[in-house]
């Protein structure tokens, strides 16, 4: 029974040891101007898969993504905001 569990538990956990930890980029965004764009930028960056959290400050005129690098990269992010309509620049990244 208890190699049973031991077995188990390991078969779970091991793909959450093998996972790349997340990573945030931080995007100079320009036209984003209202709140409407905002959600937008965030549709279009989760229908492209990978992206686990969006931060916007419109007064900054920035969009701070939070992504998993296994599952997509700062190029394919600025690409998804840039041809949603919003030109997009990455200003810094962290993780």
């Amino acid at each position: 029974m208890t190699k049973l569990l031991s077995t188990l538990l390991l078969i779970v956990l091991a793909p959450l040891a093998l996972a790349a930890p997340p990573k945030q980029a931080t995007y100079e965004v320009k036209n984003m101007t209202c709140a409407t764009c905002a959600l937008a930028i965030d549709r279009a960056l989760k229908r492209a898969g990978g992206v686990t959290h969006v931060d916007f400050d419109g007064k900054a005129a920035t969009v701070i993504v939070h992504f998993d690098p296994a599952q997509t990269s700062t190029a394919s992010i600025q690409k998804t905001i840039t041809e949603a309509g919003y030109p997009a620049k990455l200003r810094a990244e962290r993780g």
